[in-house]
């Protein structure tokens, strides 16, 4: 750039006044100091911000990791706890509408019904209070 035609010109041009050129090297010297200076100081202010980004970043992902790890737990109270209940009550119904069973049959068949119903309900509420837990926990 202008730095090295400014050299190129001392070296051919001005080499009879060697003062001249002593003069312009210090102050290209002096230019350069700053700008060196400048970029030091550009670089620490982008690695700070660079280090803030990325902690920020790892405090996001530790976030979405517990989040991850709630919604596994979700999904396994549904697969597990929820869908036991929820598997007799469909085979129930289905015993009972097969026109299979006696009147005595059909009353033990609504009574475990009944059971199951009130076991699926409860598992509801189980899983309605943990996540209640949860909300209150991350909010204090």
């Amino acid at each position: 750039g202008i730095t090295y035609s400014l050299s190129i010109y001392l070296i051919v041009f001005a080499k009879d006044n060697y003062e001249d050129v002593k003069k312009i090297l210090i102050i290209q010297n002096e230019r350069l100091n700053i700008q060196s200076v400048n970029l030091r100081e550009l670089n620490n202010k982008l690695s700070t911000a660079n280090d803030l980004l990325e902690r920020k970043v790892s405090e996001r992902t530790v976030r979405i990791e517990e989040k991850k790890e709630k919604i596994m737990n979700y999904a396994f109270m549904n697969s597990h706890h929820v869908r036991a209940p929820l598997v007799n009550i469909i085979g129930l119904t289905n015993l009972y509408e097969s026109n299979l069973l006696s009147e005595d049959e059909k009353q033990v068949v609504l009574e475990k019904l009944k059971t199951s119903a009130h076991q699926l309900n409860m598992e509801f509420e189980m899983v309605k209070g943990h996540i209640e837990k949860e909300e209150c926990e991350k909010n204090s």
